[in-house]
């Protein structure tokens, strides 16, 4: 699961669930984990109040899901609200999911978890948002929080 948030000039979110198979290949997960929000998905599109937000970043475009939460929009109560309310949903269908998962194969785990890792060293580290972090903290912070990000310094050699 991803949460994104910004606020200058105008809101900025995402909200999204990464996944963890290929979505190309793997029918049963995209109808178990993305069709669930699809609509949401489809509506927003629609919002007056909202603006598509479209990455420059191709790794970024690929990183998001075919149903990420991607917007923009004025700084009212209405867009905080909605924003709130998108991201309480999606945490609390993200919950239930953990609750009724499955454990992962023996024989799987070493691998999904290697490629967990890739997934979020290479979401940390190609943000195009890190130079804005690095204008406003030096790059010494920023380099600091993005190894935070994806857990650099709990890796055991």
């Amino acid at each position: 699961m991803a949460f994104g948030f910004s606020t200058l000039p105008n809101i900025l979110f995402y909200i999204d669930y990464i996944p963890r198979t290929e979505l190309l290949t793997d029918l049963a997960y995209l109808d178990r984990y993305y069709e669930p929000v699809n609509q949401t998905f489809l509506k927003l599109q629609d919002d007056s109040r909202l603006k598509v937000f479209t990455s420059k970043s191709l790794y970024l475009r690929l990183f998001q899901s075919p149903v990420s939460l991607c917007y923009t929009g004025a700084p009212t109560f209405d867009t905080l609200e909605l924003t709130r309310t998108l991201a309480h949903e999606t945490l609390d269908r993200w919950l239930t999911w953990v609750d009724a998962a499955e454990p992962v194969p023996e024989d799987a785990r070493k691998a999904l978890a290697a490629r967990d890792l890739l997934v979020r060293r290479n979401s940390s580290e190609c943000d195009p948002g890190n130079k804005f972090v690095a204008q406003m903290f030096g790059s010494e912070l920023t380099d600091k929080l993005v190894r935070s990000l994806w857990g650099a310094d709990r890796i055991s050699h």
